[in-house]
């Protein structure tokens, strides 16, 4: 199981990325910015971790959808 505090901060720097990508476009210095802080945190990650994270990131997903 992964640890809340992990758990939340790659879930922030994830949103980070997704909402600065949407708003400024993927090809914007502050997205770009975003993108390799996420992918830093996420490969000092082992691979169980990684996994935890987007599985449970999917449930999120999956319920926040049901939601309407």
């Amino acid at each position: 199981m992964m640890d809340s505090k992990l758990f939340e901060k790659t879930f922030d720097a994830w949103n980070l990325a997704s909402v600065v990508s949407n708003v400024w476009g993927h090809e914007s210095n502050i997205a770009q910015k975003a993108q390799k802080d996420f992918y830093c945190l996420l490969m000092s990650m082992d691979d169980q971790t990684k996994l935890d994270f987007f599985e449970y990131l999917e449930k999120v997903k999956v319920r926040l959808n049901s939601w309407g």
